[in-house]
């Protein structure tokens, strides 16, 4: 399904996109209008005062919250992004700041699933150590006909003195299926310790093993 703009998702939200592709998100997700730019404010406007409140004391939060959003919106409309999440709340009690982008570029022909999950990954995997130096991890799903390669960055954040060192992590996971669908799922996270980088791969693996294309429906006789 695709959730009415200026509303939540809720703990364990299915979700279509608008390219077709099935999954999951667990925990409370804002969706981005990306329709136009005005959409785009109004969206971020209305998921401040859905954050923060509309008090005056919160005024310059709220403001500044609603420019880091559009920003964030504006870069996924930069790769033609169809859809754009921002977590409010992953687990109970502990805000998030991750986001999702979705887009379907088109990948090599090469990217089919005829000789299997694995191998379709694995050339996933050839294509964007190829293309990049990131460090890819491999999997497959045979079992709901989809295929994914995953690339993840690890950037250094703001050194702030006397403070643990946070990173800024980019994962990405390239999904394929067999009749030759692909969909682009990319997280970011803008500040992460150390220590919680694993739990967080944890979570994104877990959402993108949710996806699935719906099987077309039978041709009426």
């Amino acid at each position: 399904m695709s959730g009415t703009v200026a509303q939540p998702f809720e703990q364990g939200s299915s979700v279509e996109t608008t390219a077709r592709v099935e999954f999951l998100l667990p925990g409370t997700w804002w969706q981005v209008d990306l329709g136009s730019q005005k959409a785009v404010t109004a969206s971020a406007r209305a998921m401040a005062i859905r954050t923060v409140g509309k008090s005056d004391e919160m005024a310059q939060v709220r403001r500044e919250m609603t420019e880091h959003v559009v920003k964030a919106a504006e870069s996924a409309s930069a790769i033609d992004a169809s859809e754009f999440y921002l977590a409010l709340e992953v687990v109970p009690g502990a805000p998030m700041p991750l986001s999702l982008t979705i887009a379907s570029p088109r990948l090599p022909d090469l990217l089919s699933l005829a000789s299997g999950g694995m191998s379709a990954a694995i050339s996933i995997k050839a294509a964007l150590e190829k293309a990049g130096g990131s460090e890819v991890a491999v999997t497959a799903r045979d079992e709901g006909n989809v295929a994914w390669a995953r690339s993840y960055e690890l950037l250094q954040g703001p050194v702030v003195p006397e403070a643990e060192p946070v990173h800024r992590l980019s994962v990405d996971y390239w999904l394929a299926d067999r009749t030759g669908r692909t969909v682009l799922f990319a997280f970011s996270l803008a500040a992460i310790p150390e220590e919680a980088i694993e739990a967080v791969l944890e979570l994104t693996d877990a959402i993108a093993s949710t996806a699935s294309w719906p099987q077309a429906a039978p041709a009426s006789e």
